[in-house]
């Protein structure tokens, strides 16, 4: 139980600091418009021009429904 209690007191002193410093920083405004963001998610991809090159996708994977196995 100390031990909780301690590490709870450790951990909060080394974070809560940090949280106030970041409380007082503004957030900088946003500089790229949605257009910019789109052509550079485009362009990140390979182009406009590949993407438009494509005739098929194919996607794979694993769910989980929620058994447990």
């Amino acid at each position: 139980m100390i031990r909780k209690i301690l590490l709870s007191c450790v951990v909060f002193s080394v974070f809560a600091p940090l949280a106030l410093v970041g409380a007082d920083t503004p957030m900088a405004p946003a500089t790229l418009t949605v257009a910019q963001i789109v052509e550079k998610n485009v362009a990140a991809k390979g182009g406009l021009q590949t993407w438009r090159a494509v005739q098929s996708m194919s996607l794979s994977g694993k769910m989980d429904a929620g058994r447990n196995e």
